[in-house]
């Protein structure tokens, strides 16, 4: 019994340590899928409310169809033509009432950052069909 209560609390420590990374020298919560989901909702990019974005995921690997940019304090977030309507919808009704949501940053495999609440500043038509929207840190 005290052996598995030893190997219980080593399990919870192990994942609390699997939750926290080192990013430029900071310590990041790294979040799993299951705790995004609970405020993002969905499993596409963009989740919605009322016709305005609730949160955003945002992926900048290169191997992404939409290669997001992110900054400091800003994000170059990309759609293209193969964007849920809803979604592209509600980023422009978004800008238009300077809606502010939370950013998600895929790190990896059920990695993820939350990046922290941002609005959306401008839009642009970018080469190849797709769409930048600028987002800016609240």
């Amino acid at each position: 019994m005290l052996k598995e209560k030893i190997v219980g609390v080593e399990q919870e420590n192990e994942n609390i340590i699997k939750k926290l990374n080192f990013q430029g020298g900071n310590m990041v919560k790294v979040l799993a899928w299951a705790d995004v989901v609970k405020r993002h909702k969905v499993i596409s990019g963009i989740s919605t409310k009322g016709g305005l974005v609730r949160s955003l995921l945002c992926n900048s690997g290169s191997d992404q169809l939409y290669p997001n940019k992110i900054q400091e304090n800003s994000i170059t977030y990309y759609v293209g033509m193969d964007t849920q309507t809803f979604g592209i919808k509600a980023l422009f009704k978004s800008l238009e009432e300077r809606n502010n949501f939370p950013v998600f940053e895929k790190l990896a495999v059920n990695q993820w950052k939350e990046l922290g609440n941002y609005s959306i500043e401008s839009v642009k038509e970018a080469k190849k069909g797709f769409t930048s929207f600028t987002l800016i840190k609240l």
